[in-house]
């Protein structure tokens, strides 16, 4: 290993695949590290993460290196980002490794095996204890392994979100696994700041499986999918969902709303304000009636009335009619996407009054 390190005051770049300069990612205690070791050393990773369930020791080792050294290895693993993910979710949802892993599987096989055992010899309980040891110490492995999976989609799905979001949609498309999805609530809830700038992404995703033209697909998620719709809600104050009428309304940028209905899996509408910024929080009435939207930039209080008549109710169809616009005190500065997404809220507290947070004032607004 000395051999292959080069001063820190070396002439020679560090480069990587693409021809980057890696001096800073690549230094490690005052050494910087030949970027010829550091390609062998990542194939060598990749190579111990597809040994799996065969050598789980080995595979649990290749996902903590993962883990604690992605900023080192990221600039090397440009084109097998996405395998490496694919892997670690075939992984997680693996069969065998679930089963062994999971602790109501192990106590039922003890249970089975005491059982059996009693009705056996002493000569044969004798002889299975030996057994019973190795399996508590496969279902110890694979506990492990599971843990150090989980990490390492964790760390590399927070800083690889599109991807991330990507793989998860192909294969709850293609095999129809639910695992991926609980996945993404985790990542929402623990890295909602780093998932923010993929929301659409994430929304898409829930659309496309919900489409009613596959419904075995649509039978399958509907409840992850309401585990998804529910984090989002309760993450990101632009999204706000209706129950009764399956509608879910996104805020975005350049004063934009969009809305779906996920009875059809379709966006049925999209609301436009010319000339404004980010909608920061929307919320739908109790009943669905109406849509506030909160312009945070321009500090105004957009009302929107859902109720389209008899005709376009029956046919889907029909358009959001603006009721109203209400100012509210705006920011002094640019506010920052946190505390977009910790401290601006809309509430509607009665059927007519809808209540406004945010950090520089919190009002209620009789509509």
């Amino acid at each position: 290993a000395s051999g292959s390190a080069t001063s820190p005051t070396s002439t020679n770049a560090l480069r990587d695949s693409n021809g980057n300069n890696n001096n800073n990612n690549n230094t490690t205690n005052g050494i910087v590290l030949d970027p010829t070791l550091l390609g062998e050393v990542v194939n060598g990773i990749i190579g111990l993460l597809r040994r799996g369930e065969t050598q789980p020791r080995y595979c649990a080792a290749a996902c903590e290196l993962l883990s604690r050294g992605w900023k080192i290895w990221r600039p090397f693993l440009s084109n097998q980002i996405r395998f490496i993910l694919t892997d670690l979710f075939t992984l997680r949802s693996s069969t065998s490794f679930n089963s062994a892993s999971n602790p109501n599987s192990s106590s039922s096989s003890s249970s089975s095996s005491s059982s059996s055992s009693s009705s056996n010899t002493n000569t044969t309980t004798n002889t299975s204890t030996p057994s019973s040891s190795a399996a508590i110490g496969t279902n110890s492995i694979s506990n492990n392994l599971g843990s150090a999976i989980n990490h390492a989609l964790m760390i590399i799905g927070s800083q690889e979100v599109k991807i991330t979001i990507e793989i998860i949609g192909e294969i709850v498309v293609k095999e129809q696994k639910t695992e991926g999805l609980s996945f993404l609530v985790d990542l929402i809830r623990k890295h909602s700041s780093q998932a923010f700038p993929h929301l659409k992404q994430i929304i898409d995703i829930v659309v496309k499986i919900l489409n009613p033209n596959l419904p075995s697909l649509r039978t399958k998620v509907v409840t992850a999918t309401t585990a998804v719709i529910r984090i989002l809600v309760a993450k990101y104050p632009m999204v706000s969902f209706q129950a009764e009428t399956q509608r879910l309304a996104v805020g975005a940028h350049s004063g934009s709303i969009a809305i779906y209905d996920l009875k059809v899996a379709s966006v049925w509408n999209v609301i436009v304000e010319e000339g404004k910024g980010l909608f920061g929080a929307v919320e739908f009435s109790s009943d669905g009636s109406i849509l506030a939207g909160y312009a945070v930039e321009e500090g105004l209080v957009y009302l929107w009335s859902m109720n389209t008549g008899m005709l376009g109710g029956m046919l889907g169809g029909g358009s959001p009619k603006k009721l109203k616009v209400i100012e509210f005190d705006k920011p002094n500065k640019q506010i920052p996407t946190s505390t977009i997404l910790e401290s601006i809220k809309l509430k509607w507290v009665e059927s007519r009054v809808l209540e406004v947070r945010a950090p520089w004032n919190q009002r209620r607004l009789k509509i």
